[in-house]
């Protein structure tokens, strides 16, 4: 979920997990260092990743998307309410 919301939003990830995989994602989604972190009782991650946030159709339309799917629900059940 942590990519997904990294793609969306244009930025670059680092995520840290207690129990499941450390990752360094750029802004597209593409994972550049893992690791697994719940056989160990302590785990580190070093990688780099790049620092730049580029804007995304969503970033720049905003929810429109979901408007969308809201007016299409009130039209489809409007006749049912007739």
């Amino acid at each position: 979920m942590a990519i997904l919301r990294g793609v969306e939003s244009g930025f670059s990830i680092a995520r840290v997990a207690k129990q499941g995989h450390l990752t360094l994602t750029d802004n597209r989604g593409r994972v550049l260092a893992e690791r697994n972190s719940d056989a160990d009782a302590f785990a580190t991650l070093i990688g780099s990743i790049p620092v730049r946030n580029e804007p995304t159709i969503y970033a720049r339309t905003g929810n429109w998307f979901a408007w969308v799917n809201l007016v299409f629900a009130v039209l489809l059940f409007l006749p049912v309410r007739r």
